[in-house]
């Protein structure tokens, strides 16, 4: 909005161009020299030929009446027949012409053509009812604005569909970004340019189309709030200020709003397409209707110069700004003031809502950017965004800020204000900014007219807009030179793929072989794997099996150490026993002995005693008797020594067997030993023999494993190597592909633009024809005319002859009284004759009035049409 602040550098832009409007300046000139088409001398004539014999005031078909001038505008029972300047809406047109039915006149063939051409410029003139009247305005668009969507459309978003891409102007340097326009919901955007708007694809940048705006420069471009609608305001500084609504799809004008008498530096389009509010130079914020073209509200608050207006997207409110520093909002229906928001200290360039219609935000010279709510019009938001000034602000769907100022950069915020990154340095001061309609990228423009597209993550480039694309005949030009240096880099590219292929067939080829090798020694190695698998079993089984008899033989080794143990233990005890039985023995030989030694000793007192014959004195007998005792004791020694030694004996015995058994044991146990000692040699045996195999085999599956890490590192290798040229033919592939594609595109270009081309020859051949018919149309009239204005001539004659011989039969009479019968009878007839010429010049009068007619119309359709004489 910063060329809003300087609108007199924008006036300046004036004097480098042509200005293509000085032609149509004096065609429309030429046409306001026409006769102007009336129901009284044009309009009625054809009703009364073709159709009041239905639809006069005493028969009205339907309700219709056509026989004055009040009841053809009142209409009939269904509604209204004509409507100014809208042929599509006049059922009388439309059934006149039978483009509906009934047609009119009813079963019968189409009026004169000329009769519908003058039916038509009635209609296209505003339905005068006579030369004094004053054209009525139209009651509805060519759209009807009958779209009242305020959010996203049903259906696809509006996108140009066969727009024409020919500049109205084409000048080496473009002038100042004036205004930017993104649509809220297709990759749309519009670039002002001098007399003209440029429409690119936001996705692709590719260029939709050029809209004329010969009013002058535009200052603003707004999209409205479905997309279907392109409104622009701008104008001539000093001289005059138009808004001008575009239908998106189409390209075409749908109305032209306002007649100010200044250039329009702000307007706005209201959510339903009702209103447009504009204002400029001349301080006043004006509110017209969309569907009447009537001035609906005037609003005279502002001081200064009008830079910005915007309506909130729920329609409630609108906002103006002026150059005073002045930003007030408005009630949108009744333009009555609801806000003052005072804060700013220099000329509020731009304002833009937020997408929920709570938050307005402003920019301003000052260099501030601020938010202000809308329930008490607080300032809830304010930080400094651009060094020397703040000249465009846009919100984002998501609730990012873009703003643009005198610094040469253009910025994105957040929602509170915090810095999100800025664009690059541009040339001058950024003029204009806007998002796309996702959010994700941000258009600008500078002074210099530079306008380009980033992406608002990163803030990269995408592209440069330009606002004044080269003309059709400069892009066909370097459309079929490209065309010619992307053959080229496309056979380039396409001899570089079949390379690119052979090599990755050749390296695919040696792949395959490394792989087939490398896949035989892995079968090798993975059967000595198996192989080596089956001798680890085994030897495990056998290992068990070795250290199973080990622990055997160990046992039995423990057994036969026992017994040995417990034999010598038995041998020990035997040889005790045998010891004590000796012992005893000895023992009982010295007690019989000792015995045998008493019994001599008492055998030998008693035969003392008895050989003395005397009784045994004491001491015998004591002796005897120590003897008997001795005995008896000694027998009793011998008794119990004998028990003992039998018991002994019987224990010798035992021992004896016990060792013996031991014996029997240690060699049962001795052989036992030997047979699991046997079996332990063979197994260790086997075992053996499973490590010799598996040394083999390890042997093997090394030397495998060096000669299969080599043919894999082979087949890495061999695999990076196709890797690397299957993307490098891919590379290839896509970059042919690419550069077919794009020598197919530099082709449809060309293609696109003599289609053009031929399409405005054509026009211009239809156009000559068009002349040429007119000419003979022309000659016509004036052969016509001609003719007419002989027997107008004659008639005259026939007149003052008639008149003449009237004058002299009157002299006569007044002389001839006595032949007053006779002369009565030869006035009478001479009268008869009178009357037929009078008629006859009357006819003629009226054929030349018709020629007149006829020639006048040609001239107000082709006013550069020169009459051949």
């Amino acid at each position: 909005m910063f060329i809003h602040c300087s609108v007199i550098f924008c006036l300046g832009l004036a004097f480098c161009v042509v200005d293509p409007s000085a032609t149509s300046v004096a065609e429309e000139a030429k046409k306001s020299d026409a006769p102007k088409v009336t129901y009284n001398d044009h309009i009625r004539p054809i009703f009364r030929e073709h159709c009041l014999a239905c639809h006069n005031s005493d028969k009205a078909r339907g309700g219709l009446s056509l026989d004055s001038y009040a009841a053809v505008i009142e209409g009939g029972s269904g509604g209204d027949v004509v409507f100014p300047d809208d042929l599509d809406a006049s059922r009388i047109w439309t059934m006149v012409t039978h483009q509906e039915t009934p047609t009119m006149p009813p079963e019968a063939d189409k009026i004169p053509q000329s009769k519908i051409d003058m039916l038509e410029k009635w209609i296209k003139g505003g339905l005068l009812e006579n030369s004094g009247s004053t054209a009525r305005k139209s009651r509805s668009v060519a759209l009807a604005l009958t779209i009242t969507s305020i959010g996203k459309p049903e259906g696809p978003a509006a996108m140009p569909e066969g727009v024409p891409q020919q500049p109205i102007i084409y000048t080496p340097r473009p002038g100042a970004s004036t205004a930017i326009a993104s649509s809220p919901w297709a990759p749309l955007v519009a670039i002002a340019g001098q007399k003209q708007i440029v429409l690119y694809n936001t996705d692709t940048a590719e260029l939709l189309g050029v809209l004329p705006f010969l009013e002058g420069i535009p200052h603003v471009l707004k999209f409205s709030r479905n997309g279907e609608i392109l409104m622009a305001g701008g104008g001539r500084g000093g001289h005059s200020g138009y808004v001008v609504l575009y239908n998106v799809r189409t390209g075409r004008k749908v109305t032209r709003l306002g007649d100010e008498l200044d250039e329009v530096l702000a307007a706005d389009i209201s959510p339903d397409l009702k209103y447009v509010a504009l204002g400029g130079p001349q301080k006043l914020v004006r509110i017209y209707s969309t569907t009447t073209g009537e001035l609906v509200h005037q609003i005279k608050k502002h001081t200064d110069w009008i830079y910005a207006i915007e309506y909130s997207p729920d329609g409630v409110l609108l906002a103006t700004a002026d150059r005073s520093s002045g930003l007030l909002v408005w009630e949108a229906d009744t333009a009555r003031e609801y806000l003052n928001l005072t804060g700013h200290k220099g000329a509020v360039c731009d304002v833009s809502w937020r997408a929920d219609s709570n938050v307005l935000a402003s920019c301003s010279l000052d260099g501030s950017v601020k938010l202000w709510e809308m329930v008490n019009g607080n300032n809830i938001r304010s930080w400094a965004a651009h060094g020397g000034g703040a000249l465009s602000i846009d919100y984002a769907r998501n609730g990012q800020i873009a703003t643009s100022g005198k610094d040469r950069t253009a910025k994105i915020w957040d929602g509170n204000g915090k810095g999100l990154g800025s664009v690059p340095t541009m040339p001058e001061a950024v003029l204009e900014v806007a998002f796309s309609y996702d959010g994700k990228k941000v258009i600008a423009g500078d002074w210099t007219g530079t306008t380009k597209m980033w992406l608002t993550a990163d803030r990269k480039e995408m592209a440069a807009l330009q606002p004044n694309p080269p003309t059709l005949a400069m892009r066909l030009d370097s459309a079929k030179k490209k065309v010619v240096t992307d053959k080229q880099t496309a056979e380039q590219k396409r001899v570089a793929l079949v390379a690119a292929q052979t090599a990755a067939a050749d390296s695919r080829n040696k792949l395959q072989s490394a792989q087939a090798a490398l896949a035989s020694k892995n079968k090798q190695l993975a059967d000595v794997k198996s192989e080596m698998g089956s001798i680890a079993a085994k030897t495990a089984d056998l290992i068990a099996k070795v250290n199973q008899q080990t622990n055997q033989l160990n046992i039995l080794k423990a057994t036969l150490n026992k017994s040995n143990a417990e034999r010598d233990a038995a041998d020990v005890v035997l040889k005790a026993k045998q010891d004590l039985l000796n012992q005893q023995s000895a023992h009982l030989s010295a007690e019989r002995q000792a015995l045998v030694g008493f019994r001599n000793s008492l055998k030998a007192v008693e035969e003392k005693v008895n050989a003395s014959g005397a009784p045994a004195d004491a001491e015998s007998a004591k002796k005897l008797t120590e003897l008997k005792v001795s005995i008896a004791q000694a027998t009793n020694r011998i008794a119990a020594i004998e028990t003992q030694h039998a018991r002994i004996n019987s224990e010798v015995d035992v021992a004896t067997t016990d060792v013996n058994n031991k014996d029997k044991a240690i060699k049962a146990n001795q052989q036992n030993l030997q047979t699991a000692t046997n079996a332990l040699q063979q197994l260790q045996a086997e075992k053996t023999k499973l490590a010799t195999r598996s040394n083999e085999l390890k042997s093997n599956s090394e030397s495998l494993m060096r000669r299969i890490i080599t043919d894999t590192a082979a087949v890495k290798s061999l695999t990076t190597t196709l890797a690397q040229k299957d993307q490098a033919l891919k590379e290839t592939q896509e970059e042919a592909a690419a550069a077919g594609k794009q020598a197919a595109s530099s082709q449809a270009a060309v293609d696109k633009i003599n289609a053009e081309i031929v399409a405005i020859a054509k026009k211009k051949v239809d156009l000559q024809q068009a002349e040429v018919a007119a000419q003979k149309k022309l000659q016509a009239a004036d052969t016509a005319m001609k003719q007419s204005q002989v027997a107008r001539d004659a008639a005259k004659k026939a007149v003052d002859d008639a008149a003449a011989k009237a004058a002299a039969l009157k002299v006569e009479y007044d002389k001839l009284v006595a032949a007053q019968k006779a002369a009565q009878d030869k006035l009478a007839q001479e009268a008869a004759k009178a009357t037929a010429a009078e008629q006859a010049a009357a006819e003629a009068a009226s054929e030349l009035q018709a020629a007149e007619e006829s020639r006048k119309l040609f001239l107000e359709s082709y006013p550069d049409a020169v009459p051949r004489q």
